[in-house]
């Protein structure tokens, strides 16, 4: 079965690596996605929305 990313509103099917990415300005918390992310398989992290080399991931 392939791959879903899942991003802000909406998802696309992949034969590749899962991500699941949020951004800073929509409140998202590390705290708050890395359980869920982990639980469903996806790699998960926070951006800013102007995409600059800012990131945080889940550990």
């Amino acid at each position: 079965m392939p791959d879903t990313i899942i991003g802000r509103g909406f998802s696309f099917l992949l034969a590749k690596p899962s991500f699941r990415w949020n951004y800073t300005d929509a409140s998202a918390k590390l705290e708050d996605i890395c359980p869920l992310a982990k639980k469903q398989g996806f790699n998960a992290f926070l951006k800013h929305r102007n995409l600059d080399a800012w990131m945080q991931r889940c550990l």
